[in-house]
């Protein structure tokens, strides 16, 4: 979960700055939240 805020801030840092955002960008944002929540459903099942 804290890798994704990590992302998230990240991007919107760049958007507001009014950098370019690369579709990788997102696609870690992306891969990070998937991650978060493969680790929440995965616990909860346990």
């Amino acid at each position: 979960v804290q890798a994704a805020i990590k992302e998230q801030i990240k991007l919107l840092s760049q958007i507001r700055q009014h950098k370019p955002v690369a579709t990788k960008d997102f696609d870690k944002l992306i891969d990070s939240l998937r991650t978060a929540l493969a680790y929440v459903l995965d616990d909860t099942e346990q």
